[in-house]
């Protein structure tokens, strides 16, 4: 019987996953997205389906799926495509009627058209015929391709009113107001008593957003109801240094209400001007302040993409006589074990992870952590265990968005989005990362670079210049000052003139030189001392030399100078 190839993609993945105000917003929506993925998988195996990727045992499920089936007529193959898909649409209805249903709430007419037209689905099938199985799968990306960029428009029926504070599309089903507080037309009020921690004052969701926002109780223990805030990811470095200093306070930190403990810290009065602060909150701000503990208020969130991946699966080079078809079970299958060692690579107080599907990546990353989380993934990833199908190695390319708990979480993904797409332009061959740093203030630095440089990871060099400077080996003034000269040296848009590079290297040796702020030891004779700080001057300008030519131009160079500065005072 001849075989069909079937490929299924579900979506759509910008409103499950990146419209967010919260981070429980992004936790629940790849989990929600995840699981509706693993329900088409498991309707194609009961179908008859034979899985090609992804691996149908693993945990995280990616929203597409490759599979054939021992079928080539057209009638039953249609059946075969609308069974998966409804199966999809019934666990989608399940689950928002479940999750009405836990808080005893009524199903309105505009909630059920908003679930019945959220999902996204695009599918087809390939006939083998006597193709390779190479060519199949060209072909049906190709139609894919073709499907996606086909645009079906479908009439609005929505009513004017206020739309969702998450999605700003669609509008609000179901709000709460505070005392006094007025909405629209559309929607219907909270009663008091649903939990605040859920939806705020004010606050209002359309269907879909109100779903993810309300998983935990229908999930119950497979969700986890307390993913952290960023102020919590934040915090969870100056926790884990409270746990070690105070052992005896072990369960405090589990009680600590984050934004007022910020409070509590940056200003001793405020404790003062509230009598609603717990125990908890209260006896680990005065144990931070005791053991003078930092509390940064900067958290990252870092995401990566597969570099070329269309390629890998599509023009592979692969080793002689070995199958496509055996190499595209294998890849997924290690990207599916990769993703499973970064959820284990990812964990407190390191940060945690919202989506790991191998090949793509979203997580929330505790700033002390951040370079050594970096340089992890990176490196593991061109680790997978391939050798036996092919010579090359994967690479991704990552966006970083460092920001202040209080910065709008939908603000820090764009960023972090827009890093990304930037580390891949850096040339053809990508394999880079692009970091942002939003401060509070408002002024931002961002630079992008490679992984790295022969040998060397640029991350770990950063990393080792940043405990350069915080242990006062060297001060921060050649910073300011190689801005300066940097500014007089290069136009605006980085261009330089002959010779530059040997100019600012000799102008790096001599600021460090005059930066370089380590004392005569005791006991230690002059002769010694002189040597100890010319071979530290040598070893700052050969990291800072490989720095600067490891950047795209100058301008670059120097936020990542900037950079240093700023982390060396964030982390602890």
């Amino acid at each position: 019987m001849n075989k069909t190839l079937f490929l299924f993609t579900l979506g759509p993945v910008q409103s499950f996953i990146f419209q967010a105000r919260k981070t429980q917003d992004l936790y629940a929506g790849s989990y929600l997205l995840s699981h509706l993925a693993d329900i088409a998988v498991k309707k194609t195996i009961e179908l008859g389906g034979e899985i090609i990727f992804p691996d149908p045992h693993k945990r995280s499920i990616p929203n597409r799926l490759l599979a054939y089936f021992s079928e080539s007529d057209n009638e039953k193959l249609k059946a075969i495509g609308q069974s998966i898909q409804g199966a999809v649409q019934h666990e989608f209805r399940t689950i928002a009627n479940g999750v009405l249903a836990s808080f005893s709430l009524e199903e309105s007419t505009e909630f059920k058209e908003q679930i019945a037209q959220h999902l996204e689905f695009y599918w087809l099938f390939q006939p083998w015929g006597q193709s390779d199985y190479l060519d199949n799968y060209r072909s049906i990306i190709a139609g894919l391709r073709t499907i996606k960029g086909t645009k079906i428009f479908e009439q609005i029926t929505e009513a004017p009113g206020k739309k969702c504070s998450v999605s700003g599309e669609h509008n609000i089903v179901f709000y709460r107001k505070d005392r006094g507080g007025e909405r629209g037309p559309t929607g219907s009020a909270l009663p008091r008593s649903f939990p605040i921690r859920l939806i705020d004052d004010n606050e209002g969701l359309d269907a879909a957003n109100f779903i993810k926002r309300c998983l935990g109780p229908y999930f119950k223990e497979d969700f986890d109801s307390s993913f952290p805030s960023t102020a919590r990811i934040a915090l969870m470095e100056a926790g884990e240094r409270l746990k070690k200093e105070r052992p005896d306070h072990q369960r405090i930190w589990k009680g600590v209400e984050e934004l007022a403990l910020f409070k509590l810290v940056e200003n001793s009065s405020a404790e003062e001007k509230s009598d609603s602060l717990n125990k908890e909150t209260i006896q680990a701000a005065a144990l931070i302040k005791e053991h003078k503990i930092h509390c940064s208020p900067y958290y990252a969130i870092m995401l990566f993409d597969g570099d070329d991946m269309g390629k890998w699966y599509g023009e592979p080079h692969l080793k002689a006589g070995v199958s496509q078809y055996d190499f595209h079970s294998a890849l997924s299958a290690r990207m599916v074990d990769f993703a499973d060692e970064v959820q284990k690579i990812l964990i407190e107080p390191r940060g945690r992870v919202i989506y790991a599907g191998g090949e793509d990546f979203l997580g929330f990353i505790n700033i002390n952590y951040l370079l050594k989380v970096m340089v992890e993934l990176r490196e593991r990833f061109g680790r997978l265990n391939i050798q036996e199908y092919t010579e090359d190695r994967p690479t991704f390319s990552a966006g970083i968005a460092i920001a202040h708990y209080k910065t709008p979480l939908s603000e820090v993904l764009k960023w972090a989005k827009k890093m990304e797409k930037w580390a891949k332009e850096i040339d053809t061959h990508k394999d880079a990362f692009g970091i942002a740093v939003l401060k509070h203030s408002g002024e931002t630095q961002m630079t992008r670079l490679k992984w790295r440089s022969n040998d060397l990871w640029i991350p770990q060099l950063i990393e080792r210049l940043m405990e350069r400077v915080k242990k006062e080996d060297v001060s921060t003034t050649f910073i300011k000052q190689l801005n300066q000269i940097f500014l007089k040296l290069f136009e605006s848009d980085g261009n330089t003139f002959d010779h530059a590079d040997l100019i600012i290297k000799a102008e790096i040796k001599r600021l460090v030189g005059r930066s370089v702020t380590v004392e005569k030891l005791i006991g230690e004779d002059r002769e010694r001392f002189e040597n100890r700080r010319t071979d530290l001057v040598n070893v700052l300008t050969e990291d800072l030399s490989k720095l600067y030519f490891s950047c795209k131009n100058p301008m670059d160079f120097l936020s990542v100078l900037n950079i240093v500065t700023f982390l060396q005072r964030e982390v602890i």
